[in-house]
C-alpha cells in the first residue's frame, strides 16, 4: 500500500484536537488533550506536541530577496543603455561621482594602463565622447591614480559607497537575467 500525502491546514491544533475528542464515540480510555495533541503532533511525523510547536515557532526561512536600490543609483541605471554605457555626463555631482565608480569597476586593479588604453577602455563603456573628461574626474576623486608624464595610469583601491555597491549588484543581476 503506498502513502498518499494528503495536506491538511488548521489556524490552531488545539481546537483540532479538541473538535476530535468531542467526535470521538465515548470510551473510558479515550485519550486527553495532551494526549491528543501528542498522537496529532505524531501524525504530523514529529516526537511529540513540544516539538512540533518548536517547529512551528521557529522563524522559515523565506525567498532571497535583494535589497531595494537606493534612488541616486535608481537614477543612475536610467543614464545608462542596455550594454550598460553610460548615455550621457550627468549634470548632479552625485551622480556624476556614481558615474565615476562604476567606471571605476571596469579598470583591472593589478596592471597599469597607458593613456590610450584608459582612452579605449572608457569608449567602451560611455557614448558621449569624452574620454578626457572621465580621465581627469577619475583621477580628480583619487579612483586613478597617473604617474608625472601622464603615461602611466593604475587604478587605486578605495573603498566604494553603498549607492555604487548597489549599482554594481543590481547591474549584476540585470546581465544574469538577460
Amino acid at each position: 500500500m503506498s502513502k498518499t500525502l494528503v495536506p491538511y491546514l488548521v489556524p490552531d491544533v488545539s481546537d483540532l484536537a479538541r473538535a476530535l475528542r468531542r467526535h470521538w464515540p465515548s470510551q473510558p480510555d479515550m485519550p486527553g488533550q495532551v494526549d491528543m495533541l501528542n498522537l496529532l503532533a505524531r501524525c504530523a511525523g514529529f516526537s511529540n506536541f513540544q516539538s512540533y510547536r518548536q517547529h512551528a515557532l521557529r522563524p522559515q526561512k523565506t525567498e532571497v530577496s535583494h535589497p531595494p536600490v537606493p534612488a541616486l543609483a535608481q537614477k543612475f541605471m536610467q543614464l545608462l543603455d542596455a550594454q550598460g554605457q553610460l548615455t550621457r555626463w550627468p549634470s548632479g555631482r552625485p551622480l556624476q561621482q556614481l558615474a565615476l565608480w562604476y567606471l571605476w569597476g571596469r579598470f583591472d586593479r593589478r596592471r597599469s594602463y597607458h593613456e590610450r588604453e584608459v582612452n579605449t577602455l572608457l569608449n567602451q563603456h560611455h557614448r558621449f565622447g569624452d574620454p578626457a573628461l572621465l580621465r581627469r574626474e577619475l583621477v580628480g576623486l583619487g579612483l586613478l591614480s597617473r604617474s608625472d608624464d601622464c603615461r602611466d595610469y593604475r587604478r587605486l583601491s578605495p573603498q566604494p559607497p553603498d549607492d555604487v555597491i548597489a549599482v554594481l549588484k543590481h547591474r549584476e543581476r540585470q546581465l544574469q537575467a538577460a
